[in-house]
């Protein structure tokens, strides 16, 4: 494995963690709200980066594609980071966006991502995490 390839796979478990980790422990906790919050944050930017990508072609460093702009990673990340910011108070937000931050330079560092790319992930993940920590889903509970 080269050095490339392991920053790559520590940007996917990052991500992983951090998504999944986002969505899951809230309702491991039964903060229903809070799951469905991060879940919410999460397609909306996957979503919305995956629209991004197919009208904006933008080489990778690493020339694999022209699917460089914006990092998925970085915005998923940012995205679930911003909610547990948002509804955790116990330092689960700040250590969420230390993950963030790593997992989006990792995408640089590996060669996947330019520094602008990530840059525009993280924003519009900050962006789906502030209106989303805010949602009410008809399926949470009531207050």
């Amino acid at each position: 494995m080269d050095r490339a390839d392991g920053w790559n796979r520590f940007a996917d478990a990052g991500r992983a963690i951090l998504v999944g980790g986002a969505i899951i422990a809230p309702l491991w906790r039964k903060d229903i709200r809070s799951g469905l919050n991060a879940l919410t944050a999460v397609l909306a930017v996957s979503a919305g980066s995956k629209a991004i990508k197919a009208f904006w072609t933008e080489p990778r460093p690493n020339g694999q594609n022209n699917n460089s702009f914006p990092s998925q990673h970085a915005a998923d990340c940012f995205a679930a980071a911003t909610v547990l910011r948002r509804k955790w108070t116990n330092g689960a937000g700040p250590a969420a966006i230390g993950l963030a931050t790593a997992v989006s330079l990792a995408r640089v560092i590996s060669g996947k991502h330019h520094l602008a790319d990530v840059v525009a992930g993280a924003g519009l993940g900050v962006l789906a995490g502030e209106f989303a920590a805010d949602y009410r889903s008809p399926l949470s509970e009531p207050e």
